[in-house]
């Protein structure tokens, strides 16, 4: 055989082996970069969902609030119900008095 022959099959091997070694590196460098975007635009939206979370958190948290003083002035609606039962069960009491005074004195004008 010719050692020029071989020189040049192993030349076109090695050639042939670097050609293949670039393109899969250039594959891999593509896949990375596509990665790394994904990665970033991931982490912008969790960004965005944890400002979102946040507000969702504070609203719950001022409704907590809020329930608690409706619930407060519930309780107060409740015990003005019973004060004004009170009140218009001695307004009838002096209703009534008033009534007979009236009558008490119609009948000894007479």
């Amino acid at each position: 055989m010719d050692w020029k022959l071989l020189a040049d099959i192993a030349e076109f091997i090695v050639l042939g082996l670097v050609a293949l070694y670039a393109h899969l590196q250039g594959k891999n460098r593509v896949t990375e970069d596509r990665l790394a975007a994904s990665h970033k635009l991931l982490q912008e939206e969790i960004s965005k969902q944890a400002v979102l979370i946040a507000g969702q958190q504070a609203a719950i948290s001022h409704m907590a609030v809020q329930q608690a003083a409706i619930n407060q002035l519930l309780n107060r609606l409740g015990e003005l119900h019973g004060d004004i039962e009170k009140v218009a069960g001695r307004l009838e009491g002096i209703g009534r008095a008033v009534d007979l005074i009236n009558q008490h004195l119609l009948s000894n004008s007479q």
